[in-house]
């Protein structure tokens, strides 16, 4: 997505950005959150691009927030941020947008005033609890809109032929490089490599496997069930003799033999993972092989059976196989993950503070971003504003009940 160029106001005027911490995300576990919503670069040309629309920026940022992945304190001063301790948050009442790339914690309930908040959000597994923190922050008037950052987009896939999530599809696209540079880096031997699922992430490790140009994968084969799918993958990477696209019917069993790697990325929106393989499957690869499933987090690809010694157990300890199953792999690289993710949501949280600006209050701003409507076609920087203030409507959420 190109750089987008505000129209200036008449008026200079001023609006405020809170960027928080994701460190409460997994925390206490091994799976704490290391990345962080915008890098102190991003945020000083969030800065640079409002005020040349004649908007001032009064930047808040959590302290420690970029910490996990090396961004420090000092360099959010540098791009003007006032940098806060959470015990001072109650002091802060006139925030506009708020930025954290996990799902809602509870430290933001302490921050005075109500603002828009945009990130995760996660509504599948809210809790009819009225404790849930996002359940609350409505409640109590903390939050007047969400926007969703899974679901974000829509329009620019229309117009752009971008991903009809571009934010969560940013993770995804790492997430797929993360997972075909972890079978180059610790499979052995040489021999075919097997991805199931084509959508984001699978398409982006096969890019990454064909990109590297390795001499021990000899094949490599990608099962996908959406034919549509197939058919355009096929079409895309025609010209590469030793890639195999296969459509994985009910007909179809996906062979796993002699294969050196195996990258589970299938994908259903809003439902659970579809087991695509067994652990009986899992044995016909080769010694010392790598399975990476990305979908971990949504329930897993494979399919366990505890009765015939097939748990989990036997996944993680089997001394043949290197087993990956991080629930978020883009946070064992927390900067460059953060990179992208901030590059992905820039262009988002640029145009709510234009119009929260514009419109001189958030209420006023979401009711433009509710009235949108697509454009016609894109003709100047005007019809792609419009495309992103209606790919913002499709990820607002102002009820979770």
């Amino acid at each position: 997505m190109k750089e987008i160029i505000l129209p200036k106001l008449k008026k200079r005027k001023r609006v405020s950005f809170f960027l928080g911490t994701d460190k409460y995300a997994g925390k206490n576990t091994t799976e704490q959150e290391t990345r962080v919503g915008i890098t102190p670069t991003q945020l000083f040309r969030l800065r640079s691009v409002l005020n040349d629309a004649n908007i001032d920026l009064e930047s808040f940022v959590v302290s420690g927030a970029g910490e996990r992945s090396f961004f420090s304190d000092d360099e959010y001063k540098k791009a003007y941020a006032r940098i806060v301790r959470e015990q001072e948050l109650s002091s802060i009442k006139d925030i506009d947008v708020l930025h954290s790339l996990k799902e809602p914690a509870s430290y933001e309930c302490s921050i005075g005033g109500t603002f828009l908040r945009i990130g995760a959000l996660h509504r599948g597994d809210i809790s009819k609890n009225k404790e849930d923190i996002r359940v609350k922050l409505l409640k109590k008037n903390k939050v007047y809109a969400f926007f969703d950052g899974s679901t974000i987009g829509g329009t620019s896939l229309k117009f752009f032929g971008l991903p009809s999530a571009p934010i969560k599809a940013s993770m995804s696209k790492f997430a797929g490089i993360i997972a075909a540079k972890k079978v180059i880096d610790n499979a052995n031997g040489y021999g075919k490599v097997v991805i199931v699922g084509g959508g984001v992430v699978g398409e982006n490790a096969l890019q990454e496997f064909l990109k590297c140009n390795n001499e021990k994968i000899t094949e490599i084969y990608l099962y996908e069930k959406n034919l549509s799918l197939v058919n355009v993958l096929s079409k895309k990477y025609k010209n590469f003799e030793n890639l195999k696209i296969i459509h994985s019917n009910q007909n179809v069993k996906i062979n796993l033999e002699w294969a050196l790697g195996l990258i589970l990325a299938a994908y259903i929106p809003s439902q659970k993972t579809p087991h695509v393989v067994n652990c009986k499957d899992l044995l016909k690869m080769k010694r010392r092989s790598v399975v990476v499933d990305v979908a971990t987090d949504e329930g897993g690809s494979i399919e366990l059976n505890e009765d015939q010694g097939f748990s989990e157990d036997f996944l993680k300890n089997n001394k043949f196989m290197t087993y990956i199953a991080e629930q978020n792999l883009p946070r064992l690289y927390g900067r460059e993950a953060s990179e992208v993710h901030g590059e992905a949501i820039f262009p988002y949280l640029l145009v709510l503070l234009f119009l929260v600006a514009k419109n001189g209050s958030i209420s006023a701003a979401v009711d433009e971003i509710k009235n949108s409507k697509e454009p016609m076609k894109i003709e100047d920087e005007n019809d792609y504003l419009q495309v992103l203030k209606c790919d913002l409507r499709n990820g607002l959420v102002q009820d979770l009940s």
